[in-house]
Order: structure tokens, then sequence, then C-alpha cells
């Protein structure tokens, strides 16, 4: 009997360890696609104030800027669809990849957006709440992760991680008003 309560506990024990390891490894993926989703919001964050500073001064001011931000930002896009392309996304948190698809619906408003701005035939202050809305939308998608965890190291530095960000959205909010 004490043999069977041993491989009992034996094959517990590896069940909990594989769990484990099966989490990180799809923690370790959820993680790149936050680095490539906050790496974007990084530059739709500075597209948001390029936009907003153009349009305060009434196209005078920004335009290189914008067009060059307008760039950045397509590129860290195409990073971010790159990453989303070479992961099983199926395997990673339902909630946290419905959180992405639905900012990545909202960023596939962006050229309307860019092209109103242009034509000044939208105000700064919808386009400022356009990209604000789109950035919260996205650093609520890493924000999910730290629900998805059972590890309280992990999801301490997830909340930090994430606190951090709507710490530099906030903060860029206020410079684009300002």
């Amino acid at each position: 009997i004490q043999t069977v309560e041993l491989l009992d506990q034996i094959i517990i024990s590896v069940g909990e360890k594989n769990s484990l390891v099966n989490e990180s490894r799809l923690l370790k993926q959820s993680l790149e696609l936050s680095v490539n989703v906050s790496a974007l919001v990084h530059e739709t964050q500075k597209e948001r104030g390029a936009t907003a500073g153009f349009l305060g001064s009434k196209g005078t001011k920004f335009s290189a800027t914008l067009q060059e931000q307008k760039s950045s930002t397509d590129v860290k896009y195409q990073e971010l669809k790159r990453t989303m392309q070479s992961i099983e996304l199926s395997e990673l948190p339902k909630k946290f990849i419905s959180e992405l698809q639905n900012s990545l619906r909202t960023f596939d408003d962006i050229s309307n957006v860019r092209s109103k701005v242009q034509s000044f035939t939208i105000s700064k202050k919808d386009a400022i709440a356009y990209y604000t809305g789109m950035n919260g939308s996205f650093l609520d998608s890493i924000a999910v992760l730290a629900h998805e965890s059972t590890q309280e190291a992990v999801i301490k530095d997830l909340n930090s991680y994430v606190n951090f960000l709507y710490s530099k959205e906030r903060a860029g909010v206020e410079r684009a008003v300002g």
C-alpha cells in the first residue's frame, strides 16, 4: 500500500511540474506578444502627440514628424503581426487573445483617422480620444495576463509592468492635451 501511495504522490508531483512547465511556455509566448504590443503602443503614443501638435498648429508644425511617426507606428504594427503569426494563438489565454484582437480591430481604423487628420476633418479632441481608447485597449490586453497566471511572482511583476504602462499612457495623454 505504501508503494502505491508513493507512486500516486510522484504522479501528482510530476503532473504539477508538467503543468507549471506548460504554463511557463505559454506565458513566455504571451509575454513576447505583450512586448510587441507595448512597443506598438509606444509608437501610437508618439503619433498621438504629433497628431495633437499638427492639428493644434493647423498643420504649420509637426507635419514631417507626423509622417515619420506614422511609418514608425506601421513598422511596430507589422512586427506585432509577424509575432502573432509565429505563435499558436489558440494555445494562449482566450481572454488575452480576445482583448488583443479587439484592440487590433480598433487599430484597423487608423488609416481613416490619419486621413481625417490630414484633411482637418477631425477635431484634436476626437483624434486624441481615438489613440487613447486604442492604447487603453491594448494595455488592457496585457493586464489580462496577470489574471491568467498562477505564479505569485509573475502576477506581481506583470501588475507592476502594466501599472507602469498605464502611467506612461496617462502622462502621454496629458502631454497631447496640453
